[in-house]
């Protein structure tokens, strides 16, 4: 994992406990065959959002925010004040999206089951555990992408949006 501008975090037993993605920096990993397959695969995170209407990507393996062939996947509390996960595949960028809390901290998490279901997960202290199921139009596979790094916490370009 290579760190890109400015970020802090803090490190447990070789797990980042903590990052702070407030400027301009974020996290990113060259591709591998194993990010470019079309398994299925889950992502989760803490997130505080303090902006309204702005793009905090969580999770990435994307040249950018709309269809290409290099996009196999992106997860972010988008600039509508939803979570979002994307997927795209050879011919469309599909989206999945719920509304999200700004300004107060939440569980966020997505789930892909190739041509069957995504889930998105949501939690806050104030609303409790959610679970939001979809099983339509749900893309067989995804893009390899395979010159895409994949990013924690970077917009399309490589850099952080707070």
């Amino acid at each position: 994992m290579s760190r890109n501008g400015t970020t802090s975090f803090s490190m447990h037993g070789g797990l980042i406990r903590m990052m702070n993605l407030s400027g301009s920096g974020y996290l990113s990993r060259p591709s591998e065959a194993v990010f470019n397959s079309s398994a299925s695969f889950s992502i989760i995170a803490w997130i505080k959002k303090e902006t309204p209407a702005t793009q905090f990507p969580i999770v990435a393996k994307s040249a950018g925010f709309t269809w290409s062939t290099e996009l196999n996947f992106f997860f972010v509390h988008g600039s509508s004040d939803n979570l979002n996960l994307t997927i795209g595949d050879a011919s469309a960028a599909t989206s999945f999206t719920q509304a999200a809390p700004v300004g107060e901290i939440y569980f966020a998490g997505c789930s892909y089951d190739p041509g069957n279901a995504v889930v998105l997960y949501m939690g806050t202290q104030a609303d409790g555990f959610q679970t939001f199921v979809f099983t339509s139009d749900i893309p067989a596979s995804r893009n390899s992408a395979s010159a895409t790094e994949v990013t924690i916490g970077a917009t399309s370009g490589g850099q952080n949006q707070a």
